[in-house]
């Protein structure tokens, strides 16, 4: 995620915390968040909220 955000200056971080369960809001305000099976008892997961600068 910082090599794209270094190489794509156009695109900013959002919190994704609004969108993710009480339990897991916290590690979503800097934008993104990855789910492990063994700590999250889910699939592995990456995920990322980005907007493009100006819109």
């Amino acid at each position: 995620m910082e090599w794209f955000l270094q190489n794509h200056e156009s695109y900013i971080l959002e919190d994704l915390g609004q969108y993710l369960p009480e339990t897991l809001a916290a590690e979503g305000e800097k934008g993104y968040i990855t789910l492990f099976p063994q700590s999250h008892h889910t699939d592995g997961f990456f995920i990322a909220r980005l907007r493009k600068k100006g819109m």
